[in-house]
């Protein structure tokens, strides 16, 4: 780490090594706001689920395939119309 802590101050980029460390740290807390954020979006998505339902692969993927065949029927009458 301190090897490359030098390689960014001799590239210029850097002034000195606590500069790439405060660098490092700015990124280090971003990710960590980031993993918060999906961590209660994932507990925010739980709860909602506990409360109305939770759905099974299989209904969604049915959901999807239903929602598929109307857009292609959709697109079929489409070009039936313009022929």
């Amino acid at each position: 780490l301190e090897a490359f802590a030098a390689q960014c101050v001799a590239s210029g980029r850097f002034s000195d090594v606590e500069e790439v460390m405060d660098a490092a740290l700015v990124l280090l807390r971003e990710r960590e706001k980031q993993r918060a954020e999906f961590v209660a979006s994932l507990d925010a998505a739980e709860q909602e689920a506990d409360e109305k339902g939770w759905l099974e692969i299989e209904d969604v993927m049915a959901a999807i395939d239903a929602d598929e065949a109307a857009e292609r029927a959709v697109e079929e009458a489409g070009r039936r119309a313009a022929s």
